[in-house]
């Protein structure tokens, strides 16, 4: 069972995946809105065959990376930062909870973001390694797999590397206290 701590910390298994920005509140699907909360059960496992060594001036024993994560572009969750060219792990877990009408046209957006120094232009949390999206799957539906990953390079995209994980969407359940 997943659970928020003071800092914004979602458990769910021995890692959690932070939530970022906080822009939806718990109670935000109530039946006042009269959207049908629904809950995206998420494992980050690792990536594979990320970050051409060659195209960095960091060392590789430097390089630390996190992935982030989401479906609403306000409600992000984030990993911490581990160790690992080119196959960092992670091992994440994370309950995302958001309304029904976006399965109508929603996708799982998963950016690895690695190292950034002053040479190396990138985001505010670091230089992006590798993106992808995932159709988000159907209601009560397991997807798990390789995803693949792609960069953005001087002549557009690029594939580099794979993503693994799995998640299931389902319908939340309450606890009565």
């Amino acid at each position: 069972m997943a659970h928020c701590n003071n800092n914004g910390t979602t458990r769910c298994g021995s890692r959690a995946l932070k939530k970022n920005r906080v822009s939806v509140e718990e109670d935000d699907y109530s039946l006042e809105n009269q959207e049908a909360p629904v809950v995206l059960s998420l494992h980050v496992s690792h990536a594979e065959d990320i970050d051409n060594p060659s195209h960095s001036t960091i060392p590789c024993d430097d390089r630390r990376y996190k992935v982030v994560v989401w479906v609403e572009p306000d409600n992000e969750y984030k990993s911490g930062k581990v160790y690992g060219l080119p196959n960092p792990k992670w091992n994440g877990r994370v309950n995302i909870k958001f309304g029904a009408s976006l399965l109508r046209w929603g996708f799982l957006h998963v950016e690895v973001v690695g190292p950034g120094d002053k040479s190396e232009p990138g985001t505010s949390r670091g230089k992006s390694v590798s993106r992808t999206r995932i159709r988000l799957p159907k209601m009560n539906e397991e997807i798990k797999g390789r995803f693949g990953l792609v960069k953005s390079g001087g002549h557009g995209l690029k594939a580099e590397g794979y993503i693994i994980l799995s998640m299931l969407l389902s319908q939340p359940t309450r606890y009565s206290t």
